[in-house]
């Protein structure tokens, strides 16, 4: 049976059009990074990366309703409205409930915000939504293979706000640079909203919450969701617990690495997230086989590219890291270092993880990834207690290996080869 490669012209358009928006994404990093740690000093950028990192944790808190949207919309275009509304006014439930949880969080010292507390709260709510109803509107065009727009429009959204924050950061407050981000992001959303009209059929209305076809995404979300937790604590809770064991100096070394690190992961990541309405869809057609095959070439594809990618990380990318963070010390060339592995091995792992959330086998995986978070919560304590911000990285690595790597391409494989 011939099974076409998963490279095609909407998955070139597509990829392009998500290179694109990362680029920009990546260029902003570049420009701000330096910027911000000039303007705010270390104790200020290091609280502002807790507080993003803060926001990308709660806005795990969709209960990873939009990746069960994708797979629905596929599977029953027919419910579409009903479908989309259920999952747009529970985000707007979670804006409202969530205020008073930031707040108390803020009181109580879990993040150390020592003033505005109220003002801070209302921001990273506000800014929460914001995301869960972006992806919202992009998970509706995804679902129909229309990415291109929505990347596009993120690039301008990406450019409009480096603008803006690049030039308030000079006043120095932390919370003039989250109104920023909440007003762009409105802008964002209206226009993803809009052009996601275009390409599926639905009319939003504050108060459609059919709570039974909520209630069955919920029920279809719940490993998606177990999963999601496992992967913020893996790549962000983690580094608000640093915040109370390490210096602000430590801090500002990591947050460097792990900022030029994820420009590389999210670019990287693209080649198998894209696939996911195309296997989906082969699951649906019944083509097992097919299916099994895709993989094993979507694998060979990412595997080369991030070979020849971390090659040359390997060899100048230390060089361009000293030039763009101004840190040049053996803390952090060895934090570089294992980062570079680490990356490396995540972005071939994440082969595996898109087809078994795409294929929903999602159940063991989520299981291991919950181990896998909660070992790097306790190895990233011990180790830094010995080894300080070296061990943070070490501990994401031994974790990492030790469980999902190995795991999710065997469940995989046996869970396709059970099918035929």
């Amino acid at each position: 049976m011939f099974i076409k490669s998963p490279i095609n012209r909407v998955y070139l358009i597509n990829l392009a059009a998500t290179f694109s928006s990362q680029a920009a994404t990546a260029i902003a990093i570049i420009l701000l990074t330096p910027l911000l740690l000039t303007q705010l000093g270390e104790a200020g950028f290091s609280l502002y990366g807790v507080v993003l990192n803060l926001i990308v944790v709660a806005s795990v808190f969709d209960f990873s309703l939009n990746t069960t949207l994708v797979r629905r919309l596929i599977l029953h275009p027919d419910k579409a409205n009903e479908s989309i509304n259920a999952v747009f006014n529970f985000f707007l439930l979670v804006l409202f409930c969530s205020i008073p949880l930031y707040y108390f969080s803020f009181v109580l010292g879990a993040v150390h915000i020592t003033e505005k507390k109220l003002i801070m709260a209302l921001l990273v709510a506000l800014i929460v939504a914001q995301n869960m109803l972006a992806v919202l509107f992009e998970s509706v065009m995804q679902s129909v293979n229309q990415w291109k727009q929505a990347k596009l429009i993120r690039v301008l959204r990406t450019l409009i706000e480096t603008v803006l924050l690049y030039w308030i950061s000079g006043m120095g407050k932390i919370e003039y640079l989250f109104y920023v981000t909440g007003g762009v992001n409105l802008i964002y959303i209206t226009a993803l909203a809009l052009i996601a009209k275009k390409h599926v059929d639905f009319r939003l209305g504050i108060g459609k919450l059919n709570f039974s076809l909520l209630l069955a995404h919920l029920k279809d979300s719940f490993w998606y969701f177990q999963n999601s937790i496992a992967s913020v604590i893996t790549f962000n809770f983690q580094i608000i617990m640093m915040s109370h064991l390490l210096t602000a100096g430590q801090m500002t070394i990591y947050l460097l690495v792990f900022r030029f690190f994820e420009i590389v992961r999210t670019g990287l990541t693209n080649f198998a997230m894209l696939l996911f309405p195309s296997i989906t869809q082969k699951q649906k057609e019944g083509n097992w086989r097919g299916v099994l095959l895709y993989y094993k070439k979507s694998l060979f594809l990412v595997a080369l590219i991030t070979a020849v990618t971390m090659a040359g990380l390997f060899v100048w990318g230390y060089e361009i890291f000293v030039y763009w963070s101004k840190i040049k010390t053996d803390t952090a060339l060895t934090v570089y270092l294992i980062y570079c592995v680490y990356i490396a091995l995540i972005v071939v792992d994440h082969v595996s993880g898109v087809f078994l959330s795409a294929l929903k086998f999602n159940k063991n995986t989520a299981v291991v990834s919950s181990i896998q978070s909660l070992l790097l919560l306790m190895l990233t304590y011990i180790l830094i207690k010995e080894f300080g911000v070296f061990g943070a990285a070490l501990a994401s690595l031994i974790a990492f290996v030790s469980t999902s790597l190995w795991y999710n391409p065997w469940h995989l494989w046996r869970s396709i080869q059970s099918k035929y």
